[in-house]
């Protein structure tokens, strides 16, 4: 399952990397679309990392100002070619923040002239330019365009991440010596935990890798793998994350 924390990871290591290839993000018809685009929009911006953090670029996405965050409009009951050219002409200049993000949502309501011109775009993209498409019907979406991009799942009934209060008990769960694997509601107060230190800003390479490795312990954990050992190396980061803080406090 790809979390709203694995959204974060996963989106802002793409909008750093080389990596062209375009997202096609499928899901079901029910989720929160437009919440999700409008959490897509901002982290790809925000200067602090998480999203949340209300700086000029999530502001200028707020009030869909951002010069680098362009979405292609549907007039009618289609993506028309029109509409559709217009919109690539924009991949032409270059982006004053170094990188910029095209989104098509419902990419399966693209005519077939618009989507063969969307396929040339995705297949002569710049470094500069990310294309996200959406659909809720991944079938409907032109197989050649489908074949260029990651296929890229949201959660059931995706929702905006929210602040929440880190609980204390991470604090016990770092000074207990494992003897067993981390249990459902450890992982949860783990998962919480890590969901706090991002809507506070704490973005950095860190908590990338707690991230990465709570994802990594749930794979393991339903390979039915050496769950001792992922719960080892999952502890191993948290305990790293924690000893930077610490570092982080005296020097300040």
């Amino acid at each position: 399952m790809i979390t709203q924390l694995d959204w974060g990871v996963h989106l802002r290591d793409w909008a750093a990397s080389q990596e062209v290839s375009p997202w096609l993000v499928v899901g079901p018809l029910d989720s929160d679309w437009p919440a999700f685009l409008a959490f897509a929009k901002r982290l790809f911006v925000c200067e602090a990392g998480s999203g949340q953090d209300g700086c000029r670029g999530c502001g200028l996405v707020e009030r869909g100002l951002h010069p680098d965050v362009v979405e292609l409009e549907r007039e009618s009951a289609s993506h028309k070619i029109g509409l559709a050219r217009d919109f690539m002409a924009q991949t032409a200049r270059r982006p004053g923040s170094g990188r910029r993000l095209l989104i098509i949502p419902e990419a399966h309501l693209l005519t077939l002239e618009a989507a063969n011109m969307t396929l040339k775009h995705l297949e002569e993209t710049t470094q500069y330019n990310r294309f996200l498409l959406t659909s809720a019907y991944r079938g409907r979406v032109l197989p050649t365009i489908r074949s260029r991009c990651q296929i890229i799942r949201i959660p059931q009934g995706f929702e905006p991440l929210m602040a929440t209060e880190a609980p204390v008990e991470i604090e016990s769960l770092l000074d207990l010596k494992r003897t067993q694997p981390f249990g459902d509601d450890e992982l949860g107060i783990i998962y919480a935990f890590l969901k706090t230190k991002i809507m506070q800003g704490a973005y950095d390479r860190h908590v990338v890798l707690c991230l990465r490795r709570l994802r990594d312990y749930y794979q393991v954990q339903q390979l039915r793998g050496n769950t001792k050992m992922a719960t080892d190396v999952l502890l191993a980061s948290l305990w790293q994350l924690r000893k930077d803080r610490e570092v982080g406090q005296r020097a300040s």
